[in-house]
């Protein structure tokens, strides 16, 4: 059934009579046929028309399988920060669609990185759960693992990269090791929160788009909501993210959790593209992406790596 409804995912045959079930079962009818919004190498999306407002439709390949069951356990966990499952199923997912609220409006008070945390924070101690549902688990041992395996696939970083993770290899290694004590607790991580993946409903921030979700280190979230981010946006953002684990961490354990975020961060990502090439392959640009996080990954252990002390002149 997931091959079946991937490979017919552009809005015909299956995937429609498919809908229509789903929507009978919630009482609501199809008012015309699904409008293709994207189709690329790892997600199809339509947006279908019914008598109660318009729903969403995504379809995805067999590495994303779990998205739809992951999608519905943060609706129920934190619902104010996900859009309703109609329903769901290995390899696709049916939302309600949600309204967008004005962003420049007096109720913006916080940015989507405090829902995210929300979400990680009803996800303390239900990894087993989580990895039932097939949520991936990527702990840094895991992280670590994945990034000795792509320092021989020259064939998709190039010598160079290739050349220069390896060098790094041991002290990307060590910097993921300390990052790892004192208690902080596997959370689950939504690994791609950015503007087309958050949307202001007028009261609150949903968060759409699991495909990249695991359970790792709570403090990689920050990874790809601060790639281009102002020193302002940094510096709230680290902000929110000292204050919702202050009653969890040691001080000590939220100051060293942030100053290594670049790199858990960004050895996240690789590892998460890593997976999704081995799976999809090298289209769409995810090559590039990965390349990307991996030079990201090797400045940030650049700059979060002890210098030297300097000798005597």
């Amino acid at each position: 059934m997931n091959r079946a409804i991937w490979e017919h995912a552009g809005a015909t045959g299956p995937v429609v009579d498919l809908v229509d079930t789903e929507l009978a079962q919630q009482g609501r009818v199809r008012t015309g046929p699904p409008e293709l919004v994207r189709r690329w190498s790892i997600s199809t999306v339509l947006l279908v028309p019914t008598d109660q407002g318009p729903v969403w439709f995504k379809a995805v390949p067999p590495v994303f399988a779990h998205e739809g069951a992951l999608a519905r356990w943060v609706a129920s966990v934190q619902p104010r920060h996900a859009a309703p499952v109609l329903g769901s199923g290995p390899g696709w997912l049916l939302t309600e669609g949600l309204p967008e609220g004005d962003r420049d409006g007096t109720g913006l008070q916080e940015g989507p990185l405090a829902a995210a945390v929300r979400v990680q924070r009803a996800s303390i101690g239900r990894s087993a759960e989580l990895i039932a549902l097939g949520c991936p688990e990527r702990s840094t041992a895991r992280i670590t693992a994945d990034l000795e395996l792509l320092v021989d696939r020259t064939d998709l970083l190039g010598g160079p990269d290739a050349q220069r993770l390896a060098v790094a290899l041991p002290e990307l290694t060590r910097l993921l090791e300390e990052a790892d004590g004192d208690g902080t607790p596997t959370v689950l991580v939504h690994g791609d929160i950015q503007e087309e993946n958050a949307l202001w409903t007028g009261r609150s921030w949903a968060l759409i788009d699991w495909t990249d979700a695991a359970l790792t280190h709570p403090f990689a979230e920050l990874a790809r909501p601060l790639m281009q981010a102002t020193a302002s946006q940094r510096a709230r953002a680290e902000a929110e993210f000292a204050q919702a684990w202050a009653d969890v961490l040691s001080p000590r354990t939220v100051s060293r959790a942030l100053r290594l975020a670049p790199v858990l961060g960004a050895a996240h990502q690789v590892g998460n593209y890593f997976r999704i090439v081995e799976a999809v392959g090298a289209t769409d640009g995810l090559d590039a992406l990965l390349k990307e996080w991996v030079r990201r990954l090797l400045a940030a252990a650049a700059r979060t790596a002890p210098r030297p002390a300097r000798g005597l002149m």
